[in-house]
């Protein structure tokens, strides 16, 4: 009989197995699964049991036993029966194993000892289940409070928060099935902890999920030490999460613990440098807190009270300035440090009070935070009345010397405006010698007056009294009382002077010579002879002086005639004056003096030459030398003394 047509449809027989095959294949590889974690947990206590059969390697309970030895060591292992025989041994052995689990915090509801010695394949994979999901899954906790996440919730999060970088690459992790299916989520989960290890983008330039996931299996075993609980093909399918869940976990085991031990470093390492830098700010503080407390005692002393022993401009000007100094650069840097110090105290307590810790007490001798505002606030008042006192003190004595000062150039004003008065008058004197020598007489008694005078050096000593105080007496009084101007008016004074006396000398040294018939050329003659040896212009020869003289103008004198000469025609203690210096020349020079006697004489000189030379000269002294080269007629081959002399007589 032919089969019946096809309509599309699929048998409900069909289905059934199939169903039934996906689940046998399902728990085929959970048990898988389930075995290689339990070797791995003996592996990693360093015990040498191994499971090949759930169904049967449990069956005595002896494994459970040293499983739950291994998993929970806080619970105590009871007595049981190391090599069972009968049903009853094993039931009793299973019974204590599961004991056990139930004391380390398991659950086992549903399943007995005797489903485990049936073979019970689903409750015997519950109960390897529970035991995995409460020492690996169960105990994970993401985030605290209403917000926090544990269990699956937990893992699932810390696997999305692991990848979340990757999104963008196309790795969202939403499940522990299909998200895990193309290997991706897992070479980002690695490549996140042990960028060292993998390339995310290695892995996707793979372009096999096959290939992907058998790349980051073999990094995780040989790298990582993550056992390989999952084949290839486990996690291509991805139709059960129990078994991924549990080969996820171990990463988060490996990689949360390398993060706690992160976070211990990173929380130590925080701890430490919250001392460090509390030490450093404490250091600075209490380095700083002696020196600033000593110079305020010190500016206490200074500023306390303002002592005057010996009240003076010059001592109020020099505590102002002291004051001064002190406001503008000293009280202001010391004022930033007292800031400062103020500053680190706040943030030594602040960063006790933030970080929970207790209250930095400064120790004995140190003040506090608040006991150094009080300080300063103490000390800047002290200060600003020592300044103000200093002010009042400075003002009294510069209105003191000013007054003094002004009295005293007034006094001086009108004494040197009499002065002027009485030398323009005798300037002014027209008469015969008698009355010039009376006026000469007079204005060298006002020169003499001048030069004496006391009230001018009182004068001064006011000014400069003032000035050292800080006071230019431009600002004192009105313009006429400037002590340079006063200065510049006594210089002048002592100029004029000096000058109307010496118009007046030689007035009276011509009035004389006219007197003794000595012609005006002549004493224009001797007044240049005189000025040659008047080398200081003093107005007078000395005795050196007038020796020279005697032998530049020819005239023979021995030793021991000059002396008695000199005292002949000198005033004593000044020497001889221009005046007496006529008289001597015009009474010892008519004799030898002739146009012919001088021509010879030069003629004698120059060799019986017309002109004389510089080397001519050389015999003669140097004065008299460089007078001929001056003022001899310079001709082609030396000087023309002949026409000198000749223009020199009547």
């Amino acid at each position: 009989m032919p089969p019946p047509p096809n309509d599309g449809r699929v048998s409900p027989d069909r289905t059934m197995n199939e169903v039934k095959s996906l689940a046998s294949d399902r728990q085929q590889r959970q048990e898988a699964t389930f075995v290689r974690w339990v070797n791995a947990a003996f592996k990693r206590a360093g015990q040498a049991d191994k499971l090949e059969n759930l169904s049967s390697d449990l069956t005595s309970g002896i494994n459970l036993i040293k499983l739950m030895k291994v998993l929970c060591p806080d619970v105590a292992v009871p007595n049981y029966n190391k090599n069972p025989k009968m049903r009853f041994a094993l039931m009793e052995n299973l019974n204590r194993a599961l004991e056990m689990v139930e004391e380390g915090g398991i659950k086992t509801v549903g399943i007995g000892a005797d489903n485990i010695a049936d073979h019970n394949m689903m409750l015997i994979l519950g109960l390897i289940w529970s035991i995995i999901y409460h020492v690996r899954i169960g105990k994970i906790q993401i985030g605290e409070g209403k917000d926090g996440k544990s269990g699956r919730e937990g893992l699932l999060f810390w696997c999305q928060r692991q990848t979340a970088n990757y999104e963008s690459e196309g790795v969202k992790v939403k499940n522990f099935t299909s998200s895990w299916s193309d290997g991706l989520a897992l070479a980002a989960l690695i490549e996140n902890n042990r960028p060292d290890l993998l390339s995310f983008q290695g892995m996707k330039a793979l372009g096999k999920p096959q290939a992907v996931v058998a790349e980051c299996i073999r990094v995780a075993e040989e790298s990582l030490e993550v056992p390989r609980l999952l084949e290839v093909d486990d996690i291509l399918i991805a139709d059960d999460e129990k078994v991924m869940m549990a080969y996820v976990s171990e990463f988060y085991t490996l990689f949360a613990k390398q993060s706690q031990a992160q976070d211990a470093v990173r929380r130590a390492q925080r701890f430490v440098q919250l001392e460090m830098k509390v030490a450093d700010l404490v250091e600075q503080y209490e380095k700083g807190v002696p020196d600033f407390t000593m110079w305020a005692d010190g500016v206490f002393k200074e500023f306390g009270t303002l002592e005057v022993a010996d009240p003076s401009l010059e001592d109020a000007w020099a505590k102002t300035q002291r004051a001064e100094a002190f406001r503008a650069n000293e009280a202001k840097d010391k004022t930033k440090q007292c800031h400062h110090l103020i500053h680190l105290y706040d943030e030594i307590q602040l960063n006790c009070r933030t970080h929970n810790r207790k209250k930095y007490e400064t120790p004995e001798g140190i003040l506090t935070g608040p006991e150094l505002k009080h300080l300063s606030s103490e000390l800047t008042q002290k200060a600003w009345d020592f300044i103000r006192a200093v002010r009042e003190y400075y003002d009294r004595e510069k209105t003191k010397a000013a007054a003094q000062y002004v009295s005293l150039v007034e006094e001086l004003n009108t004494w040197m405006k009499s002065i002027e008065g009485a030398v323009m008058r005798e300037a002014s004197t027209a008469g015969d010698q008698a009355s010039m020598e009376k006026s000469h007489a007079q204005l060298a008694e006002l020169q003499e007056e001048v030069h004496k005078q006391d009230l001018f050096k009182r004068t001064q000593e006011a000014a400069e009294h003032l000035q050292q105080g800080g006071v230019p007496t431009h600002t004192v009084g009105g313009t006429h009382h400037r002590w340079d101007e006063m200065c510049w008016r006594m210089e002048t004074l002592q100029q004029n002077i000096s000058q109307k006396k010496t118009c007046m000398e030689e007035e009276l040294e011509q009035a004389k010579a006219q007197a003794a018939g000595v012609p005006q050329e002549k004493v224009e003659e001797y007044r240049e002879i005189f000025h040659v040896f008047d080398e200081k212009k003093e107005n007078c020869l000395s005795l050196s002086q007038f020796g020279d003289c005697l032998k530049g103008v020819g005239i023979q004198v021995s030793d021991v005639e000059l002396e008695p000469l000199y005292r002949r025609y000198a005033v004593e203690g000044v020497g001889i004056p221009f005046d007496n210096f006529i008289t001597f020349m015009w009474e010892n020079t008519q004799d030898v003096e002739s146009k012919e006697q001088v021509m010879q004489s030069f003629r004698s000189l120059a060799k019986d030459k017309d002109f004389i030379t510089e080397e001519d000269l050389s015999s003669v002294d140097p004065a008299v030398s460089l007078f001929c080269i001056k003022h001899f007629p310079r001709g082609p081959h030396g000087f023309d003394y002949s026409t000198f002399v000749a223009s020199k007589f009547l």
